[in-house]
């Protein structure tokens, strides 16, 4: 099964979720949002996937990944359009907390056909590549989102962005993924007792809870550039475009990275791999808050993607190769819960801190969390499977979370 429609796919999505983003903060802050506020909106976006990630993961496995990719395509398209229209915080929230269901609908779809077109042996190089197309819509996106925003408004940017999200949903529509499940006794796993169960039992293993952990941890102190990043760069005087392009250095970083992560790999190790990649990361988020001119910012925000863009696919490599094929849907949902639950909390957490000690507290606190992620990395990964050999599914202990499911 070829790999381009789905990574086109997924680059498309992601162009429109990523010019929404960094705009999602700087609209709650003009309809009258404080720092705490802002954080409940931009958490808000998680809300919805930690209660059904899972349940979604599984029934990619069961539905087909093509069909909740129709979904979330659609989903995101209204989300957006409601998000643009909202005129209070009470209805931003609402539309926020949409957009971020049906934006964790099209990511387990897209990871779950890829996870199923890839060979045995290839998931690290296979998942670079879908991560390489992911950074460039990273890349585009906030570009996009301020320029139009710079351009026409706020408001004007966001519908445009609901328009530009008909593409994905258009190309969802003729995407072949894995086929879905049939028959009534193959739709009875998707009862949520039967989801959540399986999910519970993947979570117990040691190889699986490691990589949630590290999943968790990068994604909680990263959040902040969803939430106040933004914002931060707005009060050292950088316009919209510019936010937009310190954003897209992101996804830059990530470009530039991801292409080798397979080679890396195989020439580094996944632990030394790993462990550089949080290094640059912790040092990205404790450098922004002492930098307040355009190329300094943009210098260091590159850097930090590069960090970033490791991350993210290694932590999906390992996680897919680590369980049978028929536990993969599960299994990255499990992985997007956990990214939910950190999603859902930063905000909150940074929007406290941000009350209290300022902008600069939050970075803080985020280098902090990226400092924990370096020290569980060091100490956890050569206890577990998962870095003894970067080309082989790594086998866990306990029963499969599906039924029928056999270890291959």
């Amino acid at each position: 099964m070829s790999l381009w429609p789905t990574f086109l796919l997924a680059t498309t999505h992601v162009i429109t979720m990523n010019a929404i983003t960094p705009l999602i903060p700087l609209y709650a802050v003009s309809r009258g949002a404080t720092p705490a506020l802002v954080g409940v909106v931009v958490s808000s976006a998680s809300a919805l996937p930690l209660v059904l990630g899972v349940w979604a993961g599984l029934a990619s496995d069961v539905l087909g990944s093509r069909r909740m990719a129709v979904v979330g395509s659609l989903g995101f398209v209204a989300a957006t359009a409601l998000l643009a229209s909202a005129t209070g915080i009470s209805l931003l929230i609402t539309a926020a907390a949409l957009a971020g269901m049906a934006h964790n609908l099209m990511v387990v779809a897209n990871q779950t056909a890829v996870a199923s077109a890839s060979r045995v042996g290839r998931h690290d190089r296979d998942f670079g590549l879908f991560a390489f197309w992911i950074s460039v819509g990273q890349l585009l996106g906030p570009l996009l989102g301020g320029f139009l925003a710079d351009r026409y408004s706020l408001q004007t940017a966001l519908y445009a962005c609901a328009a530009a999200g008909l593409v994905p949903f258009a190309m969802a529509l003729s995407v072949s993924a894995n086929p879905p499940a049939r028959g009534e006794e193959a739709l009875r796993p998707l009862r949520p007792d039967h989801a959540y169960r399986a999910a519970w039992t993947l979570a117990r293993r040691q190889d699986v809870r490691f990589v949630l952990w590290i999943a968790f941890l990068v994604i909680f102190a990263w959040s902040i550039r969803a939430s106040f990043l933004p914002i931060y760069l707005e009060s050292v005087g950088l316009t919209k475009a510019q936010i937009g392009i310190v954003f897209s250095c992101i996804g830059g970083g990530a470009t530039l990275v991801r292409p080798m992560i397979g080679a890396l790999s195989t020439r580094l190790g996944r632990r030394r791999l790993l462990l550089g990649a949080v290094a640059l990361a912790t040092l990205t988020l404790a450098g922004i808050p002492l930098l307040r001119e355009f190329w300094p910012l943009v210098a260091v925000t590159l850097v930090g993607g590069v960090g970033w863009g490791v991350t993210q696919p290694m932590t999906i490599s390992l996680i897919a190769g680590a369980v049978a094929a028929q536990e993969r849907g599960v299994a990255l949902s499990l992985r997007m819960t956990s990214n939910r639950l950190a999603e859902l909390l930063s905000p909150i957490i940074f929007g406290a801190v941000a009350t209290r000690a300022g902008l600069g507290g939050a970075f803080t606190l985020a280098a902090g969390a990226m400092t924990v992620g370096l020290v569980v990395v060091a100490r956890a990964f050569r206890a577990t499977a998962l870095a003894a050999d970067p080309h082989a599914a790594v086998p866990g202990p306990g029963r499969p979370a599906t039924a029928g499911a056999r270890r291959p």
